[in-house]
């Protein structure tokens, strides 16, 4: 272990996607000091929605126009 606080530290995370809406993620993980959630649901068949938090306080989100190029 280090003097300076920076020992080992573990990360963990989960993404739940539900049989009933193939679309929607939601996703949570822990970075050994911060707890950060988010989802993403793509709505039609090129609009995606996302959404997170990090570390309870700080939001972003965004729209997406999808295309496929093959």
């Amino acid at each position: 272990m280090q003097q300076d606080g920076t020992g080992d530290r573990t990360s963990r995370g989960i993404t739940y996607q539900p049989s009933f809406q193939k679309n929607l993620r939601v996703i949570a993980e822990y970075t050994g000091d911060d707890v950060n959630v988010g989802f993403d649901w793509k709505l039609w068949k090129h609009l995606l929605i996302q959404s997170s938090l990090q570390n309870g306080k700080y939001f972003s989100g965004g729209v997406c126009f999808c295309i496929n190029l093959l």
